[in-house]
């Protein structure tokens, strides 16, 4: 009886393991393997045929023309597959047309899509032609594509469409100028010219210098490039410029000047009109102003502790060409001196007018001096006469070298400055030996009119000559007006001057108005428009 028990429990278990074994009514069930694809290996021939805007990059009048040349090859991708092919077709002949043969290997089916492609593009390496050299466009940058069906797979040969082949990238002839003022901009030799197109960077580096450049970029409507040439930067930026694959285009382009950073340059340097300049002059350059230009200073610094006597340097530490506007950046210093002892900070020629401003705040300052007989900014010495002076703002201090004035004139004989105009900022000026602060200087040195309408200025004579106006021995100025909406003036006279304002030693000015708050010699003195002639020495009146 127990054996039969025991049977019966063993049938059981038997019957529980077996109902185990079996899948839950809702598992899924492997689905049976699939047969993987036989890779093998394939003969493929295709003609390929000349279209619109096709293989390589010849060019004829404004069209792209197709040439293949024998034993050129081509790369197969198996689009459907999404599979690179091993092995490439290869150009059997020269010409427009050519068949193209080979042996590839991998899977390929009846239907497929085939991607032949001509040379992979080396767009970052371009020097700037379209023929001919090693990093020339159709050396690097030949890039064209074509699309066939199969139409039968018969053992290892393979039955395919024509395949037309078409150029993947613009080709753009640039031809650079300055915006400025439209001159050439020529790219030095084995300078980079950086081309974006929204997304990449590619670098364009001629070989000899030029202003002309043929570049390889993919289709695009962003067109970006930029350039440092002299160590100025230019830039240059277009959207919606629909480049298209295949397509040749000419485009002049007129670059915008960046940022002057004066410790790169390696040359004289003329400063355009906009331009922003910063950094410590590294070199012996005469750095100009153009004619009508409006420059910002942004921490410039020119300067040179000892004095310079070799003719190769006449010139200041800023040389205007004619009318010029120089802008002093908010929260900067700047600093500037004559290179040739006998040449001023700041030089304007005669008869015409720099202009001083400052930016929005007002707190850029700018100092100014010679480096040796001459103005902080006016005049040079000896024959280097300087055009008018106006001050709008900003802090500015100008000291003259020896017989020069801190603002005005320079030197002596023949020399004359034009009228100097102060209405706003704050002006510190100090003449040298017997030279004004403000004004004239020795031995026939004059200035014109001298007109303070704002701010507040500090002017102090030496020797012989006054704070604001003459200097010694004819160093005559023109009428000196100081009006009522001035915050302050203080002027200082030389020790034997008769004037702190007006004619100094031997020299006199025109009428002098005096309104607004007045100080001189320590004393102040306020008058409401009345007038004093030159030469009657100014005195405290309580």
């Amino acid at each position: 009886m127990k054996k039969f028990y025991a049977f019966l429990m063993m049938a059981a278990t038997m019957v529980a393991c077996m109902q185990m074994e079996q899948p839950m009514p809702n598992e899924e069930q492997e689905s049976p393997q699939e047969q993987e694809e036989t890779v093998q290996t394939y003969t493929l021939t295709v003609e390929a045929k000349k279209g619109t805007d096709t293989k390589a990059l010849t060019l004829t009048g404004k069209t792209l023309n197709a040439t293949w040349a024998e034993g050129e090859r081509v790369t197969v991708h198996n689009v459907t597959k999404n599979d690179d092919l091993g092995g490439y077709l290869e150009a059997q002949s020269s010409g427009e047309n050519t068949t193209l043969k080979g042996t590839l290997t991998g899977t390929i089916e009846n239907g497929d899509e085939l991607t032949l492609k001509f040379l992979s593009p080396s767009y970052g390496t371009q020097d700037g032609t379209l023929t001919g050299n090693p990093t020339s466009i159709d050396k690097v940058c030949d890039y064209a594509e074509a699309t066939v069906s199969v139409s039968a797979v018969s053992g290892g040969s393979i039955t395919a469409s024509d395949a037309t082949f078409t150029n993947q990238q613009a080709i753009v002839k640039f031809t650079l100028k300055k915006k400025a003022d439209n001159s050439d901009l020529e790219i030095p030799a084995a300078t980079a010219l950086t081309v974006n197109d929204g997304t990449n960077n590619y670098t364009v580096t001629p070989a000899s210098a030029t202003n002309e450049l043929f570049v390889a970029i993919p289709a695009t409507s962003t067109v970006n490039l930029s350039t440092i040439v002299g160590g100025i930067s230019y830039s240059y930026e277009k959207t919606g410029a629909s480049l298209a694959a295949g397509k040749y285009y000419e485009i002049g382009v007129k670059l915008v000047r960046g940022t002057v950073n004066l410790a790169n340059i390696t040359g004289d340097t003329e400063l355009l009109d906009g331009d922003i300049v910063t950094g410590t002059l590294g070199g012996k350059y005469k750095i100009s102003i153009a004619d009508d230009a409006t420059v910002t200073l942004r921490n410039v610094t020119i300067y040179h502790d000892n004095k310079i006597q070799v003719s190769n340097y006449k010139f200041a530490g800023l040389n205007c060409l004619g009318d010029a506007t120089i802008v002093l950046a908010d929260g900067t210093t700047n600093t500037v001196r004559g290179f040739y002892q006998n040449y001023p900070g700041i030089h304007v020629p005669s008869g015409y007018t720099l202009t001083i401003n400052g930016e929005t705040a007002g707190t850029g300052s700018l100092t100014a001096s010679s480096n040796g007989s001459a103005a902080g900014i006016g005049c040079g010495w000896y024959h280097l006469a300087s055009g008018n002076i106006i001050i709008n703002g900003g802090i500015i201090t100008a000291t003259g070298g020896q017989y020069g004035a801190g603002i005005g004139c320079g030197g002596l004989e023949a020399n004359t400055c034009g009228n100097i105009t102060i209405n706003g900022g704050t002006v510190t000026a100090t003449g040298g030996e017997r030279a004004a602060g403000i004004g004239a200087v020795y031995n026939w040195g004059s200035c014109g009119d001298i007109t303070i309408n704002g701010g507040t200025v500090i002017a102090t004579g030496q020797n012989d000559a006054a704070g604001i106006g003459g200097g010694f021995h004819y160093g005559n100025c023109g009428n000196i007006t100081i009006e009522n909406t001035v915050t302050r003036v203080t002027a200082t006279k030389g020790s034997s001057a008769l004037n702190s304002i007006g004619g100094g030693d031997k020299s006199s000015c025109g009428t002098v108005t005096v309104g607004g708050t007045v100080y001189w010699d320590g004393s102040a003195y306020q008058n409401n428009g009345n007038t004093y002639l030159a030469t009657s020495p100014l005195t405290y009146q309580p």
